[in-house]
C-alpha cells in the first residue's frame, strides 16, 4: 500500500498536511475501508517486520468502521488515482528555522537537536505497527528516518502534542487537528489489512 503525506501550510509554529492513498493499487482497499468481518476472520498471520502476530495488532484496532468513513467522493484530491483520507499535523519544517541545507544538519546530530522539533525530511519510508512503551500502545512507525528515532503516526490535537511525529485528524481550527482518534484508526486499519496479506506498507512524505 503507498500513502502519500503532502504538506500544504508550512508555517512557523506548525505545518498542515493532506494525507492520500494510492487507490489505483488498493481498488479493493478504499471500496471498503478494512471490513472488520474479513478482519475477524484472519487467523494471525504472522509478520516478520513486527515479530509479532496480526491478531494482537488487529485487536487494539477492533472498532465500528462506520464511525470513521474515508472522507467523501467529493472530498477526494483531484490529483488522479489518490484517496483524501484525512489532515495531518507536525512540527514546523527546517527551513522555517534556518537558511541551512537539512542533509548538512542531519550530519551532525548535535547541531540538528538544537533545531528540533522540526518535521521530518521528505522521503519515502516503510511503514509497521509496533508497540509503544510510551504510549502504551500499537502505533505505526516509520523506519529508517535520517536524523530521528521513534517517528510515528499517532493521535493529537496540537503542535504541543508531537515533537516531529506525525498528528492524524481534520484540520478544523487554525493550526490544530480535529477528530484524531477517529482518523487514526481507519489508518491503523489500513495497515493492518495491509499486512495481512503480506503487503508492504510505505509512506512517501513530499514537500
Amino acid at each position: 500500500m503507498e500513502l502519500y503525506l503532502k504538506r500544504i501550510a508550512k508555517k512557523g509554529r506548525y505545518t498542515i498536511g493532506h494525507l492520500y492513498m494510492d487507490s489505483r493499487l488498493n481498488a479493493s482497499t478504499k471500496a471498503r475501508v478494512g471490513e472488520q468481518d474479513k478482519v475477524n476472520q484472519q487467523q494471525g498471520v504472522d509478520d516478520e517486520n513486527l515479530k509479532c502476530n496480526t491478531r494482537l495488532v488487529r485487536n487494539q484496532v477492533n472498532f465500528e468502521l462506520e464511525q470513521v468513513p474515508l472522507r467523501n467522493e467529493e472530498e477526494e484530491t483531484a490529483e488522479e488515482g489518490l484517496t483524501y483520507i484525512c489532515d495531518t499535523l507536525e512540527p514546523p519544517v527546517l527551513a522555517t528555522k534556518t537558511t541551512q541545507d537539512m542533509n548538512t544538519i542531519l550530519r551532525l546530530p548535535k547541531k540538528a537537536e538544537k533545531f528540533k522539533p522540526f518535521a521530518i525530511p521528505p522521503g519515502r519510508y516503510a511503514v509497521v505497527i509496533s508497540y509503544s512503551p510510551k504510549f502504551n500502545r500499537w502505533l505505526p512507525i516509520l523506519l529508517g528516518v535520517k536524523g530521528f528515532k521513534g517517528i510515528r503516526i499517532h493521535a493529537g490535537n496540537s503542535v504541543e502534542d508531537t515533537q516531529g511525529c506525525i498528528l492524524v485528524g481534520d484540520n478544523l481550527k487554525v493550526g490544530k487537528v480535529l477528530h484524531s482518534v477517529y482518523r487514526l484508526k481507519i489508518i491503523k486499519q489500513l495497515i493492518v489489512n495491509t499486512k495481512a496479506k503480506d503487503e508492504a506498507v510505505w509512506l512517501t512524505v513530499l514537500e
